[in-house]
């Protein structure tokens, strides 16, 4: 086996996006219990499978969240999450028979669901040469739209053709560049003092 990017693909396909607003609008837990694994989307499949491998890694540590009790916590978060609700569901059907979920799995695999990105728009960037890069301390005013990076003494900018991720939120990448060109900043100006 080897590394396919498309298994941790963040964007989502429109028929991904209107499935999760859905569910995010339920009213209780019993309205998505079992509607929500009826139907798996390549997204889903994906974050199953993610999930499934990671539980193969617990070893001797106790896994807290989820579980078939922690939709007791949901009450107390700000809004509804959908992968909440996702890892909740199949917690509940699957968590005294795994073997079950994971053949359930395989054939969503074989039939390479997961794999099928084919309705998701790619990110797309743009490179600007190093003559059109903005200057450093228009870095972090949090607009999302411009990120300046500075790579082996090449300096250019890219930017962003399409909204960041399918939340609305910056890639951790993406958050760790910018706080190392910020730190970057700070040190060339504590040199020139």
């Amino acid at each position: 086996l080897c590394y396919d990017s498309r298994m941790y693909v963040p964007e989502l396909s429109m028929k991904e996006r209107n499935k999760q607003s859905f569910f995010r609008e339920a009213a209780d837990r019993e309205s998505y219990l079992d509607s929500i694994l009826e139907d798996l989307t390549p997204d889903d499949v994906r974050h199953l499978v993610v999930y499934e491998d990671e539980i193969t890694q617990v070893g001797s540590f106790q896994k807290v969240f989820p579980t078939p009790q922690t939709h007791e916590y949901f009450q107390f978060f700000e809004e509804s999450r959908y992968y909440n609700m996702l890892f909740d569901a199949w917690e509940t059907k699957y968590h005294s028979n795994r073997e079950e979920g994971v053949q359930l799995l395989e054939s969503k695999c074989l039939e390479q669901i997961h794999l099928d990105v084919s309705e998701v728009e790619p990110r797309q960037f743009t490179y600007c040469p190093s003559d059109h890069s903005i200057k450093g301390e228009e870095l972090g005013d949090g607009d999302g739209d411009t990120t300046s990076i500075d790579s082996g003494g090449t300096r250019g900018l890219l930017r962003r053709k399409a909204p960041w991720g399918a939340h609305g939120m910056r890639s951790t990448l993406n958050r760790r560049i910018q706080k190392r060109l910020l730190l970057q900043k700070s040190v060339r100006r504590k040199a020139k003092q």
